[in-house]
C-alpha cells in the first residue's frame, strides 16, 4: 500500500521500483513535505551511503534521477535562512 511510511522505507533503501509504484498508486504523495519542508528528494540526498554497508551511491543517483523525472525540483529549498537555502544539494553535502 502506498503511504508516506512506505515511501520513506523505500527511499532509505534507494529502491526506485517501489517509489515509482507508490507514486503511481497515490500521485498526491509526490508533493508531500514534512514539518521541516523536506520533500522526497531532500530525504534521498540526506542519506549517508558511507554509513550503510548495503547502500551504493549509484543507487542514490538513480533514485534522485527518478524523483526529478517525476517532477521534484532539484533546486527547491526545504527551508531558507536569509539568502541561504536548504536545497537537496545542501542535504547531500551536509
Amino acid at each position: 500500500m502506498a503511504s508516506k511510511t512506505s515511501l520513506i522505507r523505500a527511499i532509505k533503501k534507494f529502491s526506485v521500483g517501489p517509489v515509482l509504484v507508490a507514486q503511481r498508486a497515490k500521485p498526491e504523495l509526490l508533493h508531500y513535505r514534512d514539518e521541516r519542508g523536506r520533500n522526497w528528494l531532500h530525504f534521498c540526498a540526506s542519506i549517508n551511503v558511507w554509513k550503510k554497508k548495503n547502500l551504493h551511491s549509484g543507487d542514490s543517483m538513480r533514485l534522485a534521477e527518478a524523483l526529478i523525472k517525476l517532477g521534484l525540483d532539484k533546486d527547491a529549498p526545504a527551508f531558507t535562512k536569509g539568502i541561504w537555502q536548504a536545497t537537496p544539494l545542501w542535504f547531500a553535502v551536509a
